[in-house]
């Protein structure tokens, strides 16, 4: 079975059917908020994520804040299923912003990035944008 798909088990069948795979999970739990497209809904707060997801993972602060958002918090997910689907959000939705070498998520690290969540999480994106523009990094608003 591919990694990043969860099962469940149908008693009519011998194998357990598929319920979803990681794109699923982010149908289910960020697509409402960021659009099915990663463009997300700024008008209302919602950072586009396409284009600019890779710069987070440019700073520790970035990569804790990827994994701290309401969408992943409180979504109920395991930690190897946030792992995935951020490593996959980053892959999919990062495009040029995503560096050559990055470190992936890995399921391990997650309690603890998770635990320091910021009070304010724009006011946190904000600063991190800021730490990378002032680091020479081309990030867009």
């Amino acid at each position: 079975m591919p990694q990043g798909t969860f099962v469940r088990h149908d008693p009519r069948a011998s194998l357990p059917a598929p319920v979803s795979s990681v794109a699923h999970l982010y149908v289910q739990h960020c697509a409402g908020c960021h659009g099915f497209e990663g463009a997300g809904q700024p008008a209302f707060g919602v950072p586009a994520m396409r284009g600019v997801l890779g710069h987070f993972v440019r700073s520790e602060e970035g990569r804790a804040f990827l994994v701290q958002v309401p969408g992943v918090n409180n979504a109920g997910l395991s930690d190897t299923q946030i792992a995935e689907l951020t490593n996959w959000l980053v892959r999919t939705l990062g495009g040029a912003s995503l560096p050559a070498q990055w470190r992936a998520f890995d399921p391990a690290e997650l309690p603890a990035l998770r635990a320091a969540r910021p009070a304010d999480l724009a006011a946190a994106r904000r600063r991190i944008l800021a730490d990378l523009r002032a680091a020479g990094v081309a990030v867009p608003d």
